[in-house]
């Protein structure tokens, strides 16, 4: 019996160009058991016929009123129809053989969640933490940076198992920003999923925008709103698993990360970086402290 997949795509629509470059690459898989679900957060419905990459009949399209990367997302989950839903943000897109290369993973291994890369599109090279060199390899606690929000696959009912995307996550209307896929990770490995991560499976992503058009402030305060969702996450595993000295080792370790990260960015004299990085240790140093008091 041949799997369905979902390819799940939230946006707020804020570059229509690279969401229209997104969905056709979707529309460009290499397979045909799959759908594209596509919820639109913000005040107005886009015009579709901007979009004209949508295939009407491969493509189901739904608008929220109500922001939130998170809640989004699982209001999308209600909505997909396949056995696996494939996350993707909405300014990345697929390379062509994803799909391929998914359905043999999926084939060959009993996989509730597999993570692969994410590449910068003008580079080639990985964003972020880089997966290490075995073509499929499990994924244990210590391993959650290696889960890449940007391109992640994950059975429908893994997810409804987990208890779906904490709400008090994610980017637009989270009380902690970011992490969102972290403690899904986490609440993953809880529930005794298996989590893979493939060398395989290819996105690709805008490189990183230049900081020095934001002011000081924002700068500042992007960092501390991101490293209070990282350790958030920490404080919130901490007080449901058994694990409780591992997250607070995993606390304290990205602080550490942390402040390396602002001497590096001083030395090399990187002005923006350091101001971020400064926000990012203050915002991870409060993060797991405050969890408590503002969880629902």
């Amino acid at each position: 019996m041949e799997i369905k997949y979902s390819i799940l795509i939230c946006t707020i629509a804020r570059d229509l160009e690279l969401l229209k470059r997104c969905i056709m690459s979707a529309c460009e898989l290499c397979s045909k058991n799959y759908e594209i679900v596509i919820v639109h957060q913000g005040k107005n419905p886009i015009d579709w016929k901007l979009v004209d990459v949508i295939n009407p009949i491969r493509t189901k399209y739904f608008f929220l009123n109500e922001l939130g990367l998170s809640n989004a997302r699982n209001y999308g989950i209600s909505r997909c129809e396949g056995e696996y839903i494939i996350f993707i943000d909405d300014d990345a897109y697929f390379h062509k053989d994803f799909l391929k290369h998914l359905e043999c993973i999926v084939r060959e291994n009993e996989a509730c969640g597999i993570t692969g890369i994410v590449l910068n599109e003008d580079t080639n090279k990985p964003i972020g933490r880089c997966i290490k060199s075995k073509p499929l390899r499990s994924l244990s606690w210590k391993d959650y940076n290696q889960w890449m929000s940007s391109v992640t696959v994950i059975k429908k009912s893994a997810i409804i198992l987990a208890g779906l995307y904490d709400t008090n996550f994610g980017v637009g209307g989270g009380k902690y920003g970011g992490s969102e896929d972290t403690d899904l990770f986490f609440r993953l490995l809880h529930k005794q999923c298996a989590l893979f991560a493939s060398n395989q499976l290819f996105v690709y992503h805008p490189g990183s925008k230049k900081l020095s058009s934001a002011r000081n402030r924002e700068k500042f305060l992007k960092g501390f709103h991101y490293g209070i969702g990282r350790t958030a996450v920490f404080r919130k595993g901490a007080a449901y698993s058994s694990r409780r000295m591992f997250f607070y080792f995993a606390w304290l370790n990205s602080i550490g990360l942390a402040i390396a990260g602002c001497a590096h960015a001083l030395l090399r004299l990187e002005v923006d970086q350091f101001i971020m990085d400064l926000g990012s240790i203050l915002g991870r140093t409060l993060g797991f402290l405050v969890y408590e008091e503002f969880k629902n």
